[in-house]
């Protein structure tokens, strides 16, 4: 269904168009489905449906003109998810975390180069999907009038580009288009990790590739627009930062708040502690708090170790995690309760929405119009569900 689309929190990205209401979802990882991607498909339908509703119901109340952009926090493989809404720059004397130089031009011999404007149209009529190899994150930030935005094509699927392994995932793009001779346009920022991501596409069998360049390719813009496909840009706040853990296939995000110099890290993984702590000291802000979607022995926080480590300091991060967890934390959240941070100028609002676990929550920040619902939703399904018996035997501390 396109008019609900699912997200990864261990991927990202497919943009569901207006009239609202609509939801974006992070999808998990491709490693939970226990069903033949057909099945799975149903039941992300129906999943998707539910949950959908529910947030729906919760965060669309006055707001009817407003569309959400959903963030699981596992994910592998790619996904679905939506983004709208525009960026505001850094303000004050601090360096601006969102700044980054422009890409060149696709220079790689073996990349594919930007396509014409024409060469964009054609394949965009003959219905292309459209993938993006972006991560989804304030990293990524395009110039639009006076300030810079992160900008999205709407039913995009979010394939990030590892620069490392040079390979895109490809769990949700199966699932979408089958045909590997399905016309397929790959964008990024400005064409130059595209090329590189069509290489790899091209050495697994699909053929039909276009290099659509990205936001920042000016001469493009128009060939999406008249297709239907105009950039939309989302507002991300001052900083968000999708992390990926590849060994427990999770997505841990950073919310950094550039007046008050404050951050908070949602989900964070005890295997990524050195690098979730050196980026927010690189971007010069201040952990205060650390949230947990859920309780689950594939999600093992960082909070415990990371909370050690700045013991007996004034610096020492809060913990926090739904009570019906049955996990002990500094903060037991409940249902409805407002989570306030950036010194009360942000906020999260926390939603109870069990099922992978009895106490799993997901947090809507009305600011930037996004929810992050850990494993609540994943991709061509949601998070199956699991025995609660030892749940009460974990500690977030």
């Amino acid at each position: 269904s396109r008019a609900l689309t699912a997200l990864p929190s261990r991927d990202i990205t497919r943009v569901a168009p207006p009239p609202p209401p609509h939801l974006g979802v992070l999808a998990c990882s491709p490693r939970h489905l226990i069903m033949p991607p057909q099945s799975a498909l149903v039941a992300g339908a129906i999943g998707g449906a539910v949950l959908g509703v529910l947030l729906s119901a919760l965060l669309i109340k006055k707001k009817e003109d407003r569309q959400v952009v959903v963030f699981a926090s596992a994910l592998a493989g790619g996904a679905l998810g939506t983004m709208r809404a525009s960026f505001g720059g850094a303000s004050g004397a601090r360096k601006d975390p969102t700044k980054r130089p422009a890409e060149p031009a696709v220079a790689d011999p073996a990349a594919d180069p930007v396509a014409s404007p024409e060469r964009l149209r054609s394949a965009l009529r003959r219905g292309a999907l459209v993938v993006d190899v972006r991560a989804a994150d304030s990293s990524e930030l395009t110039n639009k009038s006076t300030a810079p935005v992160f900008e999205v094509v709407d039913g995009s699927l979010s394939a990030p580009y590892d620069k490392v392994n040079q390979t895109v995932p490809v769990g949700a793009l199966g699932l979408l288009q089958q045909e590997k001779s399905a016309p397929l346009v790959v964008h990024c920022r400005s064409g130059a990790r595209a090329g590189k991501a069509i290489a790899f596409l091209r050495g697994l069998g699909y053929t039909d590739l276009t290099n659509g360049g990205g936001p920042a390719v000016v001469d493009l813009r128009e060939a999406y627009a008249d297709a239907g496909l105009p950039w939309r840009p989302h507002n991300m706040g001052s900083v968000m930062r999708q992390l990926f853990d590849p060994k427990s296939s999770t997505f841990t995000y950073l919310l950094g708040d550039a007046s008050t110099g404050e951050a908070i890290l949602i989900d964070p993984c005890i295997d990524q502690i050195e690098r979730d702590l050196a980026l927010v000291e690189e971007l010069g802000f201040k952990l205060t708090l650390m949230l947990n979607t859920h309780c689950h022995a594939d999600h093992i926080t960082a909070t415990g170790e990371i909370k050690r480590r700045f013991q007996g300091t004034s610096k020492a991060p809060k913990s926090a995690i739904s009570a019906a967890s049955g996990a002990d934390a500094d903060r037991l959240i409940v249902p409805n309760e407002t989570i306030k941070w950036a010194g009360g100028t942000r906020s999260l609002t926390a939603l109870a929405t069990p099922g992978h676990t009895s106490g799993c929550m997901s947090f809507y920040d009305a600011y930037t119009g996004a929810v992050y619902t850990g494993d609540a939703l994943l991709i061509g399904g949601c998070g199956r569900t699991v025995s609660q018996s030892y749940l009460k035997l974990l500690k977030f501390y």
